[in-house]
C-alpha cells in the first residue's frame, strides 16, 4: 500500500487576458512571477469564439523546444505547420504536437460555431532534440 502525500497549495494563479493573433485568450501560464509548474510554460484557454470565413484565427506562430496538448471542449480546430503536417481537431478530440526545431504553426482556421480549447505546453528540452 503506498503512504499518503500531503501538498499544499503554493499559490493560485488567475488568467489575465493575452493576445493570440486575432483572438483573445486567458492565460495562466506564464505569468506575473511565476514562469512554469514544473515542465508546463504555457496553459491558455481559448473562447468561445466564432471564426469568420477568410479570418487568419490564430496566425502563422513559432514552435521550438515544446510539446503542446490541445483539447477541443467545442466546436472544431483546424491546423497547419511548416513542416506540412495538417489536421483537423472536432469537440473532445485531443491533439499533441513535439515542435523539436523551429516551425510554425496557425490554428483556428474553421469557420464552425461557436469553438472553445484549452491548450498547455510543456518543455520537452534534449528529449525534443534528440527527435
Amino acid at each position: 500500500m503506498q503512504a499518503s502525500v500531503s501538498r499544499t497549495i503554493e499559490r493560485v494563479i488567475a488568467s489575465q487576458p493575452a493576445s493570440a493573433g486575432t483572438f483573445t485568450v486567458r492565460r495562466a501560464l506564464p505569468a506575473s512571477g511565476r514562469h512554469s509548474v514544473g515542465p508546463w510554460v504555457f496553459l491558455d484557454h481559448f473562447g468561445p469564439f466564432r471564426v469568420a470565413g477568410g479570418d487568419e484565427g490564430v496566425g502563422p506562430h513559432p514552435h521550438a523546444g515544446i510539446e503542446t496538448v490541445t483539447y477541443l471542449l467545442t466546436g472544431r480546430n483546424e491546423h497547419r505547420d511548416s513542416a506540412g503536417h495538417h489536421g483537423i481537431v472536432t469537440a473532445g478530440g485531443a491533439q499533441w504536437m513535439t515542435a523539436a526545431a523551429a516551425s510554425f504553426t496557425r490554428n483556428g482556421r474553421s469557420p464552425t460555431g461557436p469553438t472553445r480549447w484549452s491548450s498547455t505546453a510543456s518543455s520537452c528540452g534534449s528529449r525534443c532534440r534528440a527527435r
